[in-house]
């Protein structure tokens, strides 16, 4: 059993370092996942304003 933790050890330290090294495509994607959210809540907000505005007959 203790040959094989050995064994997996270095690998899991790649996949670290392989990871570390997305942290830019990463931090890049969260951002545009962010705005699309965000641009997603402002629309819905408009949609509701322009519904309570056709409902009282002001569009």
């Amino acid at each position: 059993k203790a040959q094989r933790r050995a064994a997996v050890q270095p690998q899991a330290s790649m996949e670290v370092a392989q990871l570390a090294g997305e942290a830019g495509f990463i931090f890049g994607v969260s951002g545009v996942m962010v705005g699309i959210t965000l641009i997603g809540l402002a629309f819905g907000f408009v949609l509701l304003r322009v519904e309570s505005l056709a409902e009282e007959g002001k569009v």
